[in-house]
């Protein structure tokens, strides 16, 4: 006689254990985003920060 199992559904762990992954993977390349994106805008604002106007254009003169 065969004996019956009172545990989960086979294959059961396999599927939260992709899950589990699933949402790991989620979450750092989330992370990732976030940082990257926060990067990107500080150097933005240093950027413009760093950028000043030629002497001759504010004090009327014409380039040429």
């Amino acid at each position: 006689m065969r004996a019956t199992r009172t545990s989960a559904v086979p294959g059961t762990w396999s599927r939260k254990r992709w899950m589990v992954l699933s949402l790991v993977a989620v979450l750092v390349l989330g992370g990732y985003a976030a940082g990257v994106a926060w990067v990107t805008r500080r150097l933005e604002v240093d950027m413009q920060k760093s950028i000043r106007p030629v002497p001759a254009a504010l004090s009327g003169q014409r380039l040429e």
